[in-house]
């Protein structure tokens, strides 16, 4: 058996809910590939209402963003690693120095998963299988097209299923995701019942 505050997460749990990479705004190195030249990008999240400037070096960018009132503006280090016949970009954590391919935004500053102690949904709700189905549903509900606006309101319903397959996708890939959609949500509704007869 686990000690104090070894159960699962959430209310049936006793572990205090850390931060997922899922939840929190971030930066990634591979999509600045080809644009390490003085280029100026901006970069924004929340319905364009957070917004962060990106000026590009060779070996470095340049972060110019508000956090409030505050302006802030920070170097990152940009290194390469040797990957076949390439390379590979990382960014070094300007706090730990730690290479990394994703800084994240916690408060004021963006830093490493490590330094920002984030985890990972899977991570966060693996003691609840209610809750680790539900976001094994919302994963392939997305990869199968349904809309996903902003907010857990514009989510489509936990046991809607699509009924037209995406524009690239083929036929039989669409009917077998579609099936293991469907068996998953009769695997969460099995659950949920399991947790009503609890109370």
């Amino acid at each position: 058996m686990g000690g104090m505050g070894s159960g699962p997460y959430g209310f049936r749990g006793t572990k205090q809910r850390k931060l997922t990479v899922e939840e929190v705004p971030h930066i990634e190195v591979q999509q600045l590939k080809g644009n390490l030249h003085n280029e100026d990008l901006t970069c924004s999240w929340d319905n364009g209402e957070q917004s962060i400037r990106i000026l590009t070096k060779i070996n470095c960018i340049i972060l110019k963003y508000r956090a409030g009132e505050e302006k802030i503006k920070e170097y990152v280090a940009i290194k390469s690693s040797k990957v076949g016949f390439g390379e590979r970009l990382w960014f070094c954590c300007p706090e730990c120095d730690k290479k990394t391919a994703r800084l994240y935004i916690v408060g004021k500053f963006f830093r490493c998963r490590e330094c920002h102690q984030l985890t990972y949904s899977t991570c966060q709700e693996s003691g609840d299988p209610l809750d680790y189905l539900s976001l094994k549903i919302r994963r392939l509900q997305k990869k199968l097209g349904l809309p996903f606006g902003n907010g857990i309101l514009n989510c489509p319903n936990i046991n809607e299923l699509p009924f037209f397959k995406l524009k690239n996708m083929h036929w039989e890939t669409f009917a077998r995701e579609r099936e293991r959609l469907e068996l998953m949500q009769l695997a969460r509704l099995r659950a949920w019942l399991e947790v009503c007869r609890r109370f």
